[in-house]
């Protein structure tokens, strides 16, 4: 009862911290600077973000389709984009995008277990994760004249790289219980005892989904990342901030 009391009261504090940060954020803004870099925008450019904005949240509704198709979970693929579109407004304006998990609740509403739910939400978003280091990779590779003049930013970011996928392929069991340590803290005691009732099924499920639909989620998020990036250029382009491609990509 303690426990859950603590995890309840960190909950509402982490909220009120949030609330609070923001609040302080909008307090400190310069108003009159944003109305008049908004009048300056040159407004053609929000067809093109638009557009470049669906193409994005398209190829992420075709990544996560096919892990609920190979789960067993066959939603058309309107149903699949309409609940991406959703999830993707939470995802904006929660910390980590963690809102991009109310998917689940979606899929329970069809009377899915929390287990068969998830599987599908996590992998989805260890791709994003995925991608942050493939894209770093590129950007260091690019900007490699640069580094090279300060080389503690390249031996810092191959370390961090080198652990983590030392961590990977030596720590499996650990990872594994710290992904449980995460379900204990965000989720409901009863919701909990069900996901360690099931874990191995769900780590059963997660390790099929992923061997099997790798090249084919891959492919999906790094033309959903290109359309991000291009997304950032218009911007750019619309406040007439001339940038290379490159500078505001990976």
């Amino acid at each position: 009862m303690k426990f859950n009391i603590d995890k309840k009261f960190t909950l509402i504090a982490l909220q009120f911290i949030g609330l609070l940060i923001f609040i302080f954020i909008l307090i400190n803004l310069d108003y009159d600077i944003i109305s008049k870099q908004l009048i300056s925008f040159r407004w053609e450019w929000c067809i093109a973000y638009a557009i470049s904005i669906f193409f994005m949240i398209l190829f992420k509704s075709l990544r996560w389709k096919t892990a609920l198709d190979k789960h067993g979970i066959l939603y058309p693929f309107r149903k699949v984009f309409a609940i991406n579109v959703i999830a993707s407004f939470w995802g904006l304006i929660t910390p980590g995008k963690l809102g991009e998990l109310s998917k689940i609740l979606y899929l329970q509403k069809d009377n899915l277990t929390l287990i068969k739910s998830s599987v599908t939400i996590v992998l989805d978003r260890l791709y994003d994760i995925l991608m942050m280091f493939f894209f770093g990779i590129i950007s260091l590779v690019y900007f490699f004249s640069f580094f090279k003049s300060n080389l503690n930013i390249i031996y810092i970011f191959i370390i961090a790289i080198t652990f983590v996928l030392v961590s990977l392929l030596f720590f499996k069991k650990r990872f594994w219980q710290v992904i449980k340590k995460l379900l204990i803290f965000f989720l409901p005691k009863e919701k909990y005892n069900n996901v360690a009732h099931e874990w191995s099924v769900f780590k059963a499920d997660f390790i099929i989904i992923f061997s099997t639909t790798f090249f084919k989620m891959l492919f999906y998020s790094i033309v959903a990342y290109l359309f991000y990036f291009i997304q950032i250029n218009i911007i750019a382009i619309g406040f007439n901030i001339e940038v290379s491609f490159i500078y505001l990509g990976p």
